[in-house]
């Protein structure tokens, strides 16, 4: 118990001074430094002895009576007797039997020859005109006659006649065992409980401090934004010795806050001293954002090249460009662009890219194509925004290749 008051001394002292979390209010400033403190508390168990009361069986002997059921074994002999039963032979012979069979006769095409004649007419004028019809013959086709008769066939029947069997069963013994009720006296042992002071050991929980976070923290500012930037960050030390950032801009012209953040840690034991550095860049949201802020517009589509209008592009190096064409459900180019396959120049205050399609070896032909354009900003370090602002601009329209 006497080790425990340092630690619990400490734990008092540490709770009126530390520091864990603390909000540093930017306005232009170049520096900022500022200490944090926190601890990590583990629950441990001591095992303590309290006084109990226990139990424990006492065992005893009694006399016990009582009806318990026995068994004898009787045996008798069964005298031989005849055992009688209707059994069925199976007698089978070979009947005639008769099916009708039928076939069709005669019938088929009959045809004669019908001799030539004759024939004569009279004309208005009472004069006769005759003409000789040559032979011609004539044929039909006559239906068969169907003729049946009965054909004789051997058939097989069966039938079951039944008659009685005996056979002699031969005299025999049969023995059983026959329940019968005994009166019984025995000693039996019983238990009975017994109680008794005892001691009992219990865990008994207590927390100690476990480690000490010392958190030393340096913020270097940049401002790149036109306008006079404001914000408040909020660093945390956390329990298991964590340090975060929570930032909330306050700019009247929106910032885009970008971080890098870099911590070393060393143990000494029961203490550790934490050094983070945190660099942070104030830019200009709108600019810097201005690549996705507008819509991506004024597409142009032939045999070999696309161009399409987006915001002003300041960084090259910090957009990633996606290019999807489909024509009547097939996808003809779908890819991430690198920035050495496309172009970009200044375009009335935007910017336009250009694509040349050669390189791709797609045959586009004058048909219309669904175009899908991605525009997404990439930065290399943190955004610190809460919330996060958007970071990418999609637009799909139908167009139709124009002849080059």
């Amino acid at each position: 118990m006497v080790k425990l008051i340092p630690a619990l001394m400490l734990l008092a002292c540490f709770s009126v001074q530390a520091e864990s979390s603390k909000t540093v209010l930017y306005e232009g400033q170049q520096f900022e430094a500022l200490e944090l403190k926190n601890k990590k508390i583990e629950t441990r168990y001591r095992e303590e002895e309290v006084d109990d009361t226990c139990t424990r069986q006492i065992p005893y002997t009694v006399n016990e009576c009582g009806y318990e059921t026995r068994y004898r074994r009787e045996c008798r002999t069964v005298p031989g007797y005849q055992d009688c039963r209707t059994v069925q032979d199976r007698t089978c012979r070979n009947v005639t039997r008769y099916r009708s069979e039928c076939t069709n006769v005669g019938g088929g095409r009959d045809c004669r020859t019908v001799p030539g004649r004759r024939q004569c007419r009279t004309l208005p004028d009472g004069t006769q005109r005759c003409r000789q019809l040559p032979s011609h013959r004539v044929c039909t086709d006559k239906p068969p006659r169907r003729v049946c008769r009965d054909v004789p066939y051997t058939d097989r029947v069966c039938t079951s006649t039944p008659r009685r069997q005996c056979d002699w069963v031969p005299s025999r013994q049969v023995c059983e065992d026959i329940p019968y009720q005994e009166h019984v006296c025995r000693d039996v042992t019983r238990y009975r409980t017994e109680e008794y002071a005892c001691r009992r050991t219990i865990q008994v929980p207590y927390e100690v401090v476990a480690k000490i976070f010392d958190g030393k923290i340096d913020i270097q500012f940049r401002e790149s934004n036109l306008g006079s930037s404001k914000a408040n960050l909020n660093f945390n030390l956390d329990s298991e010795g964590k340090v975060s950032l929570k930032v909330q801009d306050l700019s009247e012209n929106p910032a885009l806050i970008l971080g890098k953040k870099k911590v070393e840690a060393d143990d000494q034991g029961d203490t550790l001293a934490i050094n983070a550095l945190y660099k942070i860049n104030f830019l200009d949201m709108n600019k810097i954002l201005a690549p996705i802020k507008k819509q991506i517009g004024s597409f142009y589509l032939n045999e070999t090249y696309l161009s399409f209008v987006m915001g002003k592009v300041l960084k090259p190096e910090g957009i990633k460009v996606s290019v999807k064409i489909v024509r009547k459900d097939k996808t003809i180019l779908s890819k991430v662009l690198k920035p050495t396959e496309y172009k970009l120049r200044d375009y009335e205050g935007d910017t336009k890219l250009s694509l040349d399609l050669n390189q791709y070896d797609i045959d586009l032909r004058r048909r219309e194509h669904l175009v899908t354009v991605d525009v997404e900003m990439v930065f290399n370090d943190l955004i610190l925004n809460n919330p996060s602002p958007m970071l990418k601009n999609t637009r799909t329209v139908k167009i139709k290749a124009v002849k080059d």
